[in-house]
């Protein structure tokens, strides 16, 4: 049984048994040359780290030293992973930015599958089956003037993602979690 958290600060991954909840133990750790990750999340054998400097692939299989093993550049501010699927939110320019999927199944050389330019900011990315949804704000002068929208978008086929709609909401700071029930 994998017990282990997985911790990003700074310029540090930082990989810690958990197995003994009174006592965790630091395992191992990957140091990066950039001071500007903020979000983890684990796959499999693979760590997926995001940041202003882009995303960092690190193996962190068991049995064996935490490594860096493949990267995408770009100003990564959100991702998931799903099925082999990276899903990455990256600032294209300040207010808009961009969904890109990529094919992570060899992570040492994630393969580009499509790219979805957003209206303005994405503020939440959540991938449920074959739907990807977020939270789109359009971006004005006034934030106050802006729309806010739930979008969705099929991904039966991730080279060529379909919106299906977007949802009007209310101009606020708004996140979005989903469950599935049954």
């Amino acid at each position: 049984q994998d017990e282990r958290a997985y911790v990003v600060h700074n310029n540090k991954l930082d990989i810690i048994d958990i197995s003994d909840p009174h006592n965790p133990t630091e395992e191992d750790g990957v140091r990066f040359p950039e001071y500007t990750y903020d979000t983890v999340r684990v796959d499999g054998d693979h760590a997926f780290v995001c940041g202003k400097d882009g995303v960092r692939i690190v193996d962190v299989g068991a049995n064996k030293d935490a490594v860096v093993v493949g990267a995408i550049n770009g100003a990564c501010k959100k991702l998931e992973v799903v099925n082999d699927i990276l899903f990455l939110t990256l600032e294209v320019t300040p207010g808009f930015d961009e969904i890109k999927l990529f094919d992570v199944a060899a992570p040492e050389v994630p393969r580009l599958l499509s790219t979805i330019a957003l209206r303005g900011e994405a503020n939440t990315l959540c991938v449920r089956g074959r739907y990807l949804h977020l939270v789109e704000n359009t971006k004005t002068d006034d934030p106050f003037l802006g729309e806010s929208y739930l979008a969705t978008f099929d991904l039966v086929v991730p080279e060529s993602p379909a919106v299906l709609h977007r949802y009007p909401l209310p101009k606020t700071q708004i996140y979005l979690d989903m469950r599935a029930e049954g």
